[in-house]
């Protein structure tokens, strides 16, 4: 393996897994968001320890419902949102 073929640290690879759990569940939880930014970028993890486990929670809650609401359809990991 070459150094431009050099396997992605976990952090850094999409976590897929959790878009059906996160859409299932209505919130993200504090440790997924973190997981997710640090995929997106980590430059903006400092900021996201100044919001409350519960803000979190209330935020991602209201913010899926809304869309579930709007008959939208989402890639949550990437940023994706369509009105059908």
């Amino acid at each position: 393996m070459t150094k431009k073929e050099k396997a992605k640290p976990a952090f850094q690879t999409e976590p897929a897994e959790l878009r059906s759990v996160i859409l299932d569940r209505g919130h993200i939880e504090p440790w997924e968001l973190l997981r997710i930014c640090a995929w997106k970028s980590a430059k903006g993890l400092a900021w996201l320890t100044l919001n409350t486990e519960d803000e979190i929670r209330n935020y991602t809650r209201e913010a899926i419902t809304a869309l579930k609401a709007s008959g939208g359809t989402a890639d949550v990991l990437n940023g994706s949102l369509s009105e059908d």
